[in-house]
């Protein structure tokens, strides 16, 4: 189980982690990616996730979805990385989750996600 002041420890922990093996830029976007995700939790009263609800992670991820669609305006290929840092960091908490991110149209540039 996770709580909000734990994921942040747990993020500065990961980022420094990560600073031997990713460019500066790489650890500026994973640290903003999951700082505005726990952000999120926090601003929508969601104190804690643990890996035994993951049917309420599952619903928080869509609703973080539809928040970076539609409140934030973030462009697909952004909300598919914001997406994909966040996922790689509940999977190092051992929180595995399995979204299918839908893959970008870069004909006409539209998706679902």
């Amino acid at each position: 189980m996770y709580n909000i002041n734990i994921l942040n420890e747990e993020l500065n922990f990961y980022i420094v982690k990560l600073d031997v093996e990713r460019s500066k830029k790489t650890l500026k976007n994973y640290y903003t990616s999951n700082k505005l995700f726990i952000k999120y939790l926090t601003n929508n009263n969601i104190t804690q996730i643990d890996q035994n609800n993951i049917l309420d992670i599952l619903d928080i991820i869509e609703k973080y979805r539809h928040y970076l669609k539609h409140q934030r305006k973030n462009k697909v290929g952004t909300r598919k990385r914001y997406l994909r840092e966040i996922l790689q960091f509940l999977k190092t908490l051992g929180l595995k989750i399995k979204i299918e991110l839908p893959k970008t149209n870069y004909k006409n540039k539209k998706s679902n996600i």
